[in-house]
């Protein structure tokens, strides 16, 4: 997609938060931009968002439970299936906690570029045309040796899984965990 497409889907998400009412499945928090929106990539191949957000103080955890149960959509899901109407190439992912914590658990380097796009009170406007207006530079070579640096850590991962299975496919440190608690 193109990077003036890539930002209207951004404000269309902001708009989508200003405009959050009660009915909203969860409280809205902060929304983070990371990716190559942030910087001058002609073609971003995607629209790379955080979701900090908070339940409704009015919703029941087993509410939550139930819907689990009966193969529904929880709030969160529920919230960035309405941001993301209508919009493909959009990667919304939610968040609880500081999202170096998040970077951290997606193997992604700490010093990772993120912006805070939206939160109640900010002039998300402003934040979005200055990203429009002043954005990093791209590095088409770095974002190569990123890719292969998450795919090998990708490939790491699964290995490790495959490995720490027993022979009915649970993680054999899980299997373990239940056996002990009971």
């Amino acid at each position: 997609m193109k990077r003036k497409d890539a930002l209207r889907k951004l404000r269309t998400v902001c708009e989508r938060l200003e405009n959050a009412g009660d009915d909203f499945p969860v409280v809205p928090i902060r929304l983070y931009l990371f990716g190559s929106v942030l910087t001058d990539k002609p073609k971003p191949a995607n629209v790379d968002l955080l979701f900090d957000y908070a339940r409704r103080p009015d919703q029941d955890p087993r509410e939550i439970v139930a819907l689990i149960f009966a193969g529904e959509r929880i709030p969160i899901e529920q919230a960035v299936k309405r941001l993301r109407k209508g919009m493909k190439m959009m990667w919304i992912s939610p968040i609880e906690g500081p999202v170096e914590k998040w970077l951290a658990s997606h193997c992604l380097p700490p010093d990772t570029p993120v912006r805070l796009v939206w939160e109640p009170g900010l002039d998300w406007r402003q934040v979005v045309d200055d990203i429009a207006s002043n954005p990093l530079p791209w590095d088409p070579e770095e974002e190569r040796l990123n890719k292969e640096e998450q795919e090998r850590i990708k490939e790491l991962a699964d290995e490790d899984l495959r490995l720490h299975k027993d022979d009915m496919g649970c993680p054999k440190w899980l299997r373990w965990m239940a056996a002990k608690s009971r």
